[in-house]
């Protein structure tokens, strides 16, 4: 009976620790193709039409956006999945403010979704995805392909 019980302690803490290899950091999670479920930008919402036409590929730390497979965006990106909420960083790798800016905001996965509040002026924080002091901010909801 003693050997039994051991025997099954062991495999369930085998069973915990194979479990919890199967649990993918933050980064992981945002390894891929996604499409883009909505966007607001300073409040407006983005017709659907226009979504339609983007793609969001990520690949380490860079985040890229395309429009009818040509790049329109493209950002280097640190998370803190530590902070509450987590909180994202992005530095814009094209255009006038390639590298000289950087866009502060917050996001938060629910399964195969990803959803970000980004002040795009880099001036604030957000602190939570709707309501006061997001209203110059851009939320934008993802899916995974």
């Amino acid at each position: 009976m003693k050997y039994l019980l051991t025997a099954a302690a062991i495999f369930t803490a085998g069973v915990i620790i194979l479990h919890a290899g199967d649990e993918k950091t933050d980064l992981e999670r945002f390894q891929g193709k996604w499409t883009v479920v909505s966007l607001t930008e300073e409040g407006k919402a983005v017709e659907a039409a226009e979504l339609a036409v983007l793609e969001i590929t990520v690949e380490k730390d860079i985040y890229t956006a395309t429009e009818k497979g040509e790049v329109v965006a493209k950002y280097r990106f640190k998370i803190d999945p530590t902070k509450k909420p987590s909180a994202i960083d992005f530095t814009p790798l094209i255009g006038k403010e390639k590298e000289k800016a950087t866009e502060i905001g917050i996001y938060v996965f629910d399964k195969d979704t990803l959803k970000m509040c980004v002040d795009e002026q880099g001036k604030v924080r957000p602190e939570a995805f709707e309501g006061k002091g997001t209203e110059k901010c851009s939320i934008i909801v993802l899916k995974k392909k």
